[in-house]
């Protein structure tokens, strides 16, 4: 799978998802944009390298719309009945997914959260610290409340995460309206490049 976020006019972004065999997904606007790391970047990239299989990210992968994508067609076709057929077949199996329920969506949420302050209390920018700063009591009480597990295999894991937030944010940060980056979805440890369009 790959996913492409589009940097767009003013503060604002989309996101598609590639999935070989798949329709294409896409989300436009998507929330929380940040100059530097845009909120489902942060997902996409914590849930990677946590490993968390069953986030945002990992529910697209298995076929899903994490309840928040919209298909927009497979490439090549323009039939406005199958594009329906295949919208309501994605909502059934986003639903089956959901049956079971999805521990790694609020584990994601909570380690976005940390791993953005990390990153942002690590930057050189005397402006991205002191966004950090305003972060802090928010952090500490976002851990606190973490499984005792939980907590520390993200404070284990945040010096390699924060490496690699640290490229994607200077790179998405690079990016013009217009531009995009595309990064396809890994299993953690392996070795990633995310390519400007």
């Amino acid at each position: 799978m790959e996913v492409v976020f589009e940097r767009m006019e003013g503060r604002r972004y989309a996101i598609e998802v590639h999935r070989p065999g798949a329709p294409l997904l896409r989300m436009d606007p998507a929330p929380g944009f940040d100059h530097y790391f845009p909120h489902d970047l942060q997902h996409l990239i914590v849930e990677e390298q946590l490993g968390i299989g069953d986030g945002i990210f990992g529910r697209l992968a298995q076929g899903g719309t994490a309840s928040t994508f919209h298909a927009v067609g497979r490439p090549g076709s323009s039939s406005v009945r199958a594009l329906s057929r295949e919208r309501r077949e994605l909502s059934r199996r986003n639903d089956r997914l959901a049956v079971g329920g999805s521990p790694g969506f609020g584990r994601s949420e909570r380690a976005t959260f940390i791993a953005w302050y990390d990153w942002l209390s690590h930057c050189p920018e005397i402006e991205l610290r002191t966004k950090a700063d305003a972060m802090a009591a928010t952090a500490e009480s976002t851990l606190a409340r973490m499984a005792a597990s939980e907590r520390l295999a993200l404070i284990a894991a945040l010096p390699q995460l924060r490496v690699r937030v640290d490229t994607v944010a200077r790179h998405w940060a690079s990016l013009g309206a217009g531009q995009s980056m595309a990064i396809p979805w890994m299993k953690a440890g392996t070795k990633h490049r995310a390519a400007r369009r």
